[in-house]
């Protein structure tokens, strides 16, 4: 379920994932693929505190 914290991180996060290279389907998997470091999945870390982290790991995709 969506929070204002998810909705305001998900563009952000989304462009960079893009940007790295994925397309659609492979963002979505990886938002929604379960991360034994994150509290479930990165979608369900957006909604937290760790939603920063969410989007440097996204970063790093890129390198």
């Amino acid at each position: 379920m969506a929070n204002q914290t998810v909705l305001k991180h998900l563009p952000g996060v989304l462009n960079v994932l893009a940007d790295a290279g994925y397309d659609d389907e492979a963002a979505l998997r990886w938002l929604y693929e379960p991360d034994d470091t994150l509290p479930g999945t990165p979608a369900v870390a957006l909604g937290g505190d760790l939603a920063r982290e969410v989007k440097r790991r996204a970063q790093a995709l890129g390198f």
